[in-house]
């Protein structure tokens, strides 16, 4: 166990799994303000928020897009592919 004490393993998992979730998302506060709904506790705010920030940071550096972003780009893509885009075609006005 890395000489990690067995106490410590559920605060590595939540600010693990805030750390994920802020930098996938680019939702620094939603997943700090979702981590403490989680735990019920306040005690770790400062922790999360610190760790959240840090792999913000890191997402934003490596130029990595967020994912509602990519989900959002793959289903225009597929709509585009299945119904080809409308073109207006004006009548001509006959004298």
């Amino acid at each position: 166990a890395m000489g990690i004490s067995e106490e410590y393993y559920v605060t590595f998992i939540i600010i693990a799994m805030s750390a994920f979730l802020g930098a996938t998302f680019r939702t620094p506060i939603t997943a700090i303000v979702l981590m403490v709904e989680i735990t019920g506790s306040l005690s770790g705010v400062l922790t999360i928020g610190i760790e959240v920030l840090i792999a913000f940071i890191v997402a934003e550096l490596m130029m990595r897009k967020p994912i509602y972003d990519v989900i959002l780009e793959r289903d225009k893509e597929e709509e585009q592919a299945i119904i080809p885009p409308f073109k207006f075609k004006p009548r001509s006005k006959k004298s």
